[in-house]
């Protein structure tokens, strides 16, 4: 087996270990990237890591339209996971939160200052989709350094 392959095989496999284990009656959302928040920004990021904004080169976005996902059904989200990659930093917290049509949903990840890198879930709330929603993710930063995130997922279904 090539170099290539073999690094392609070891990304796979970590990116199947980081994954909660989902159900034939459930979906999984889920994106694998090295995302930043500077200290003190708001940024939206789309459930499936896409970005509809032209000319774009980020994951993120400040503008939460741009980064809305519709879903096409009814479903409830549950178990948001996040990969918290180094710990947080002072000054405030760090949050991760599902949101609906713009609202927050109760289904968030909060770090308070000093949370040491890890996975991390919520897997007490759950939200409800219905057909036509827009869902998008919030990252917030209210600390004083930057964040970073190695990877976001939630499950949806019936």
């Amino acid at each position: 087996m090539n170099t290539r392959r073999t690094g392609l095989v070891v990304l796979l496999s970590a990116l199947l270990a980081f994954l909660p284990v989902v159900t034939s009656a459930q979906s999984l959302v889920g994106v694998q990237a090295n995302i930043v928040v500077n200290a003190g920004l708001t940024a939206y990021l789309s459930p499936l890591g896409q970005v509809k904004i032209v000319g774009g080169s980020s994951l993120l976005s400040n503008l939460e339209s741009a980064v809305q996902v519709p879903f096409a059904y009814g479903a409830t989200a549950t178990n948001l996971t996040v990969w918290l990659k180094q710990t947080t930093p002072a000054g405030g917290n760090v949050s991760l939160t599902v949101r609906v049509n713009g609202v927050d949903s109760a289904l968030a990840v909060v770090f308070p200052p000093f949370t040491p890198a890890g996975v991390y879930a919520d897997s007490s709330n759950a939200v409800a989709i219905t057909p036509g929603d827009l869902v998008s993710l919030r990252l917030t930063n209210g600390s004083s350094g930057q964040a970073f995130f190695g990877g976001i997922s939630f499950e949806y279904g019936p």
